[in-house]
């Protein structure tokens, strides 16, 4: 939950998400639906779906345990070097290394190395420095989580409190004064636009809905009917795309979802569906319950609000 994720965020999901499913077993017998609907809100749902897979692999290989060494932790869905790292060090106390945004730049900072963080080379002095740090170490978890609150709390990208630092004695950059630019900025990917025209119906208390297909954002979750384009459609190339749709009764407003790295500009349409349309119909008040994005709730608020006006 914690990749990519605010802490804040994380706290009110957890405890709720570990009474559900407190053991890989219990993870494992679930349903896809279930894992999501208890993960709405956090967004990246790879990450869910990665983690009932890798339980379901820890009951059928590993005896329904988490394994203990990196090596075995990264033949689980969703578990790269970091991931694996930081389990193996702070689970089970052992001298693994883990390299995050935070520990990149305290590693950077420290010696003072004015290159990006990104790359083969950048990455490979990284990750030997940390597990140098590591394996000196007299508890490897502590250690990994001391890099990880620093970077997140002291040794900040910008203004960082180096006055505070139990480390700016042995920091290059403090020394040199170079910690504002240290280290150098990785140039962004450019954004991808897509459009997504939503097709919403709601008959009383119910919305229609259905579970979004894969590949594509929000894979295996409930949505109004989407149909994504690289440009806007028509209301008749719309109704040819979806078969199912009796009519369109108004468009009713755009607005942009922001996604790591796309921006979704969601247009809602009003729409009446066929009556043999295979689409299911939940409660409203309901839907936040349920396996969906906040991209989801945008849309079926835009599309209560123009009902009520």
């Amino acid at each position: 939950m914690l990749q990519q994720t605010q802490a804040s965020r994380v706290a009110e999901k957890f405890p709720a998400f570990l009474r559900r499913f407190p053991s890989p077993q219990r993870l494992a017998e679930s349903t896809e639906l279930s894992v999501l609907s208890l993960w709405q809100g956090l967004g990246y749902y790879r990450r869910a779906k990665n983690l009932r897979a890798a339980a379901q692999m820890m009951v059928a290989q590993f005896g329904g345990r988490v394994p203990r060494s990196v090596q075995e932790l990264q033949t689980l869905p969703g578990i790269g070097r970091y991931s694996a790292g930081a389990i193996a060090s702070i689970a089970f106390g052992q001298a693994a290394p883990i390299v995050d945004g935070n520990v990149a730049r305290v590693l950077s900072r420290i010696a003072d190395r004015r290159e990006t963080t990104k790359g083969k080379i950048a990455e490979a002095w990284l990750w030997s420095t940390a597990e140098e740090l590591v394996r000196s170490a007299k508890s490897p978890a502590v250690l990994n989580e001391a890099l990880m609150e620093l970077g997140a709390t002291v040794c900040t990208p910008r203004v960082p409190r180096c006055g505070e630092c139990p480390l700016k004695r042995c920091c290059g950059s403090f020394k040199a004064h170079s910690q504002e630019f240290v280290p150098l900025s990785n140039s962004a990917a450019p954004r991808k636009t897509v459009v997504h025209h939503a097709c919403v119906e709601i008959r009383g208390l119910k919305i229609g809905v259905e579970i979004r297909p894969a590949p594509g954002l929000w894979a295996g979750m409930l949505s109004p009917p989407v149909v994504e384009s690289s440009s806007v459609y028509s209301a008749a190339k719309l109704m040819r795309e979806r078969r199912d749709i009796k009519r369109i009764k108004k468009f009713q407003r755009e607005f942009e979802f922001l996604t790591t790295h796309r921006t979704v500009r969601i247009r809602v349409y009003q729409v009446e569906f066929h009556s043999g349309a295979k689409v299911r119909w939940v409660d409203v008040a309901k839907l936040n319950k349920l396996a969906v994005s906040n991209a989801v709730l945008r849309m079926v608020n835009v599309a209560q609000k123009n009902m009520d006006a």
